[in-house]
């Protein structure tokens, strides 16, 4: 049968260590899998076999995204994701899976962590402060120090200076507050601010 051929094919290809023929029996059993158990197992080693030698950044992402459709709750291939997907330079899926982690991961830290990469990546790479500002947001909510860096920087380009005023007062951040304040007194009361 072709099971037994594409079996036969996976474990001479492991006992010779030939990764392209290991890959290609991996690629026909994930094919034929019907058992989301299985594929989840069968795109993990596919992944392995894949990022093991650096080459082919879009195989990797096919059985990764593979992996994350069929475990949906485990972080892990959202994670190994990130890497093929910033070196080919795929923003936008780079930011999905960036959320998903916000959502996925065990840690508030890491969930912070991943929020605020997007927000930055969204900002500089898509020029979408309102898309940044709407991740932002939230970690200012929860007195994160670390969104602080960018955040100006958003709400500025996004025209929600007043909303970050507001959002600092209330969450008691004053002297966050006092030093966007000075910043925009300062902007205003330059010549070439008075002249617009």
């Amino acid at each position: 049968s072709c099971d037994a051929a594409v079996e036969e094919m996976l474990t001479a290809s492991e006992s010779t260590g030939d990764r392209r023929d290991l890959a290609d029996a991996l690629e026909r059993k994930l094919e034929r899998e019907r058992s989301p158990h299985d594929r989840v197992e069968l795109a993990r080693r596919l992944a392995d076999v894949y990022q093991a030698e650096p080459g082919d950044a879009q195989q990797t992402v096919r059985v990764l995204q593979v992996w994350a459709e069929q475990d949906r709750s485990n972080p892990e291939p959202h994670r190994r994701l990130l890497g093929p997907l910033e070196t080919d330079k795929r923003y936008k899926e780079l930011i999905a899976e960036l959320d998903n982690l916000a959502d996925l991961e065990p840690e508030e830290e890491q969930r912070q962590q991943a929020t605020l990469t997007a927000a930055e990546l969204t900002f500089r790479e898509l020029q979408d402060a309102a898309g940044a500002w709407d991740r932002l947001a939230p970690l200012i909510e929860q007195r994160w120090k670390p969104a602080s860096r960018i955040i100006i920087a958003v709400a500025e380009e996004a025209d929600r200076l007043d909303e970050l005023c507001e959002l600092l007062e209330q969450t008691h951040r004053h002297d966050e507050l006092v030093e966007i304040l000075q910043v925009r007194i300062e902007a205003e009361s330059r010549p070439e601010a008075r002249i617009e």
